[in-house]
Parts: structure tokens; C-alpha cells; sequence
């Protein structure tokens, strides 16, 4: 049977959340505590996991400790994921990000001496950008398949699955915000991996939705890149061709190695 997709695209993802005003990252630490900082690391990224209703979990990737917002508007982290560590993630388009309503209808927000709190009212200090953690951003990287195949295009922006580890098999995934990436060509500058709605992928010169991916983390080192335009997850069968598919089994799986 497979995989249910899910509809939210932000669910699976491992991502940073940024204070649009002040720049800074939301961490935790081990003892329950959270903070901002310029830092993007371990102890800054956060999963996303589906908590049904339309809410959604943030748990700490680090600590595998969940978000979760009080009455008294003040913020921790736990091992429970009941109503007080569940949030609703919308995006403000006027504002230009995202915000975060805890159980008790207020907003998560962060003031410029790096501490956090909730707010009653969404204005810019509790407007957040998401940045995609847990893949290399902005380098070389080689994006392998369940069948151990390197994905690459040649100068004809055709698409194959190749051992090799070359010019051709390698690739920058860019951070382009609000969770999403676009996949580009490290040989062929500007020849973006793209997908249609009729599950057949290629590469272009275009940069619009349909060459933007988002990654989904499997929980087992693994990676799905879904189409948000689509909702169908990149997908490599063993003949080497490619596809999408609103699977999300062992085809559908990929790594990412830095080079």
C-alpha cells in the first residue's frame, strides 16, 4: 500500500525559523528552555510533524523535545504533544512570513534581546521566516536514489541516473525561502529541476513553481523532494528514468552528500 502524502507541505520538513525583524534563529536547549541566537545549528533546527486538525508539532531535532506556549504567555519544550505544544502555522502574505498561534490563541514573537514570548496580535516581531535545514544549502552535493544512482542532467537539459559522481551528477540546492528550494545544475548553471502535473520531470532555464521542491525528512537519513506546485514527491525507478508520484516509499527516497 502506499504512503499517504501529506497535503500540508510543511509537514516533514526540518527547517530554521528566523525573527524577520531581528534576524535571529529559535533554539533550544536540552533542559527545556528556548532562546534566539545567530546560530544555525543542531540546537536551532526544528521538525515539523503533523499533529492532525490542521496543527502541527515543532519539535526540536536536536532533543526531540516539543514546542509548546502557556497561558501566562511563556514558552518550553516537552515530551508531550497535547493541545499546549500544538500550533497553527499560516503565512502572511502582507507582512511577507509566517506566523505561529499557540492553543491559546496567541502568537509566538521574539524581541531584539534574543527572548521569546506570545502576543495577543501578529505585527513584525512575531513574523518568522522559515529557512530549510537538515540539507546542504548553497554548495556542490551529489542527490542519490534508493537504487544508488546519482541523478544528473547533461547540456541538452535531458535527465539520467548515473554512477558517477561528476561535473554533470552534481548539484546546489537553494534555500529560496518560505521552506522551499530550487535544485540547479552545478555544471549547467542555471538549469533547474522541475516536475509537471502529469508526473514527468525535466530541466529548464524557468525558475518558477514548477522547479520548486520542498524536502521532507523520513526520520531515517532519507529525503522526499515534493512538488509544491503538485504535491508528488521525486521518484527514480530502477531503468534509471524518473518520475513524481504521490508515493513516499523506497523509490521516492534520496540522500544528499555534500561535496
Amino acid at each position: 500500500m502506499a504512503a499517504a502524502a501529506a497535503k500540508n507541505p510543511l509537514i516533514g520538513q526540518r527547517v530554521f525559523l528566523t525573527s524577520k525583524q531581528w534576524n535571529h534563529q529559535m533554539g533550544s536547549q536540552p533542559d527545556a528552555k528556548v532562546y534566539c541566537n545567530k546560530n544555525k545549528l543542531a540546537f536551532e533546527e526544528w521538525s515539523i510533524v503533523d499533529a492532525g486538525g490542521g496543527k502541527v508539532v515543532l519539535q526540536s531535532t536536536a532533543h526531540k523535545l516539543n514546542l509548546g506556549g502557556r497561558p501566562d504567555n511563556s514558552l518550553y519544550t516537552s515530551a508531550n504533544t497535547k493541545e499546549w505544544e500544538q500550533w497553527t502555522m499560516g503565512h502572511d502574505a502582507k507582512m511577507g512570513g509566517w506566523f505561529l498561534k499557540s492553543h491559546h490563541g496567541t502568537f509566538l514573537g521574539s524581541r531584539q534581546d534574543s527572548t521569546l514570548y506570545l502576543s495577543p496580535h501578529v505585527k513584525e516581531w512575531e513574523v518568522w521566516n522559515l529557512g530549510v535545514a537538515g540539507v546542504p544549502t548553497g554548495v556542490k552535493v551529489v542527490i542519490t536514489n534508493f537504487h544508488k544512482k546519482q541523478l544528473g542532467v547533461r547540456a541538452d537539459k535531458s535527465i539520467y541516473a548515473s554512477d558517477n559522481k561528476l561535473d554533470w551528477e552534481q548539484w546546489i540546492i537553494h534555500d529560496i525561502g518560505h521552506g522551499k528550494v530550487r535544485i540547479t545544475s552545478a555544471a549547467h548553471g542555471g538549469k533547474h529541476l522541475g516536475s509537471r502535473a502529469d508526473a514527468t520531470v525535466y530541466s529548464t532555464e524557468t525558475a518558477q513553481a514548477w522547479e520548486e521542491w520542498v524536502v521532507h525528512h523520513n526520520g531515517k537519513g532519507g529525503v522526499h523532494f515534493v512538488s509544491p506546485a503538485h504535491h508528488m514527491a521525486l521518484g527514480g525507478r530502477p531503468d534509471g528514468t524518473f518520475y513524481t508520484s504521490t508515493n513516499r516509499l523506497d523509490w521516492e527516497t534520496w540522500t544528499v552528500t555534500k561535496l
